[in-house]
């Protein structure tokens, strides 16, 4: 990044109210630029909405941030498929029916996935030819870092990795503590060099459904360190 000049972040799939997007003291001179669901990245159109962008900035201070859906690679995921398998075998017909729909559903959230990623490759090139950089981000136990397409698009770029956990930045929910672990992959130094983890002196929330839902904002401590 070059010291003085203006900046631009990019959130590539993010929550209107992203914590990571916000006017913070500390974000003097950077425009943000929230893709969300209001812009679908899957399609041409959307595609062609960031890249023009990119296209138009004066300088190299870009990051691209990546917060695509891990839905479709959490490990509860393969939990809920392997019992929505066996239940394909009931005597039922309803039970089979709901299975059917379920795994339907969840073979729907992996193709988006992967159009996700098609474009965030092509978005991520077009950072790197004006100087920028790029972070993506998941769970640190999601299938889809084992995904052959990432694992290729990772040693290309020359990413580097850490693990940091959400309650070691202060992360909470219902004044829980959510222990949550992200891992962070970039070409960024200053990004990779993130790297708290749990002081283990807390209990935790279990990180599922709506609570993993509410970890997507991030946290202060976590966007401002």
């Amino acid at each position: 990044m070059i010291d003085g000049e203006k900046r631009l972040l990019i959130e590539y799939c993010c929550e209107e109210d992203s914590q990571l997007g916000k006017n913070w003291p500390e974000a003097t001179n950077c425009e943000v630029l929230r893709l969300t669901s209001s812009i679908d990245l899957t399609t041409k159109e959307g595609l062609n909405f960031v890249r023009k962008r990119i296209s138009q900035w004066p300088n190299s201070n870009i990051l691209l941030w990546s917060s695509t859906p891990c839905t479709g690679g959490s490990t509860w995921q393969y939990v809920n498929e392997a019992i929505w398998t066996r239940k394909l075998k009931s005597s039922d017909p309803d039970i089979r029916q709901k299975a059917r729909e379920k795994i339907r559903e969840l073979d729907g959230k992996r193709f988006i996935f992967r159009q996700l990623l098609h474009n965030f490759i092509i978005v991520e090139r077009d950072v790197r030819k004006k100087g920028g950089f790029f972070c993506m981000e998941w769970p640190s136990q999601c299938s889809y870092w084992r995904d052959p397409d990432v694992i290729s698009f990772l040693k290309r770029t020359n990413a580097k990795v850490t693990h940091i956990h959400g309650c070691a930045y202060g992360l909470k929910i219902n004044g829980c503590y959510v222990k949550k672990p992200w891992r962070l992959s970039s070409n960024c130094d200053a990004i990779v060099e993130l790297n708290k983890k749990c002081s283990r002196d807390h209990e935790h929330l279990v990180a599922r459904g709506s609570v993993c839902k509410q970890t997507e904002l991030y946290c202060d401590a976590m966007v401002r360190d």
